[in-house]
């Protein structure tokens, strides 16, 4: 018979490293034992380790005097009683907890043959005591998007991944960067949005024929310009590829996913990440730093603040619900202007909503800026 998991967290400091227990055992039982002062950030554990779709049982909190090793130990042994060895793999996590109980229960996993584990979160260290538990601390702290999807039980669905196109755009992506960084990009949006590859476009007098856009984009082979005589501009894109790169904006998910390569601090970086749901859940770009998640919702809308700025940050927050929570940092990225009718309330809904707003002024220093968020968040990952 296969054994149930159970984990019997020992608490009381800051919640990361254990959160990062949770994420390491997969538990079906979780167990919280703390001294009597409490643990400060309870409701956040309790809610992360509810969000893991193997989680069944959440005990209620046990509460025992710090400074008597004696009931520390009684109340380790009580807990694991109550779910037997004979059916439940117990490990125990000691790394917030004060010293004696974690001294209490190293005593006991000693005891009963278990691992008793301490995970150092700014070292990146898992250190197992007494036996191990099959994860080591490289393979931890640097998973892959894949690696941090399947702790939630979540897989990418490639049922229209694209490998060709995919390649093709990522050895394009400096035409991503001329787009994120000109200012006649969203004028040059509006007028080929959803064109098709060879479709001759009439772009309106005030798009000028010496248009640095136009002109790098000719030069780089994604669009082909005829200027008439009277003034008149004709273009249309050079193939299907990039009718689609900059006509449907996976432009902008291309750039941010280069520039998270080239800030190079992300243990893993994704683009059109597509997971299997009944809703289509696509992430545009999604990374990992230390068993955390970082994803963004790219658009190049021409304005994204006025119609709908509640349904785009809500649906972020329904992404990163399936994923975490409040412990993955949401990033909204736009090529519009924060001078756009709307911006000011639009960035209001996102900060109650805790998620950081990228706009075309902050594009040349994304790679910095999601660096940034990665490391030290705005928006701490709890």
């Amino acid at each position: 018979m296969t054994k149930k998991t159970a984990l019997l967290a020992l608490t009381g400091g800051r919640c990361t490293p254990d959160i990062l227990a949770l994420q390491c055992i997969h538990p079906e039982l979780v167990v919280i034992l703390t001294s009597e002062e409490g643990y400060r950030d309870e409701a956040t554990f309790v809610k992360f380790a509810n969000n893991l779709p193997q989680h069944k049982i959440q005990l209620p909190t046990v509460h025992v005097e710090s400074y008597d090793l004696d009931k520390v130990k009684q109340a380790c042994l009580d807990i694991c009683t109550q779910y037997p060895q004979t059916e439940w793999d117990w490990t125990f996590s000691i790394s917030s907890c004060p010293k004696i109980l974690a001294f209490g229960a190293y005593e006991i996993a000693q005891q009963l043959e278990i691992p008793c584990v301490y995970i150092d979160s700014r070292h990146k260290k898992i250190i197992s005591f007494i036996k191990g538990i099959g994860v080591s601390s490289e393979s931890f702290f640097h998973m892959s998007v894949d690696d941090y999807m399947e702790i939630f039980q979540r897989t990418r669905d490639k049922t229209n991944y694209d490998e060709k196109y995919r390649a093709y755009v990522q050895a394009h992506s400096q035409i991503a960067k001329i787009m994120a960084c000109s200012a006649d990009t969203p004028l040059f949006s509006k007028y080929m949005r959803d064109k098709k590859a060879k479709e001759k476009v009439e772009i309106p007098d005030l798009f000028p024929a010496t248009s640095p856009l136009l002109r790098e984009l000719e030069h780089h082979g994604a669009i082909h310009t005829h200027v008439y005589t009277d003034g008149r501009i004709e273009c249309q894109f050079t193939n299907a590829a990039m009718a689609s790169f900059l006509g449907k904006g996976d432009w902008l998910e291309v750039y941010t996913w280069s520039e998270v390569e080239k800030a190079g601090f992300a243990d893993d970086n994704q683009w059109g990440y597509t997971l299997q749901s009944t809703a289509k859940n696509e992430l545009d770009t999604v990374f990992t730093y230390d068993a955390q998640l970082i994803f963004t919702e790219c658009k190049t809308d021409e304005n994204p603040f006025k119609k709908k700025k509640a349904s785009y940050l809500d649906a972020m927050n329904s992404k990163a619900e399936m994923l975490g929570r409040t412990y993955t940092t949401k990033v909204f990225v736009t090529n519009a202007s924060k001078t756009l009718d709307g911006y000011a309330n639009f960035w209001e809904q996102a900060q109650l909503r805790q998620i950081v707003v990228v706009t075309a002024e902050d594009l040349p220093n994304i790679g910095e800026i999601l660096k940034k968020q990665a490391i030290d968040p705005d928006f701490p990952r709890k």
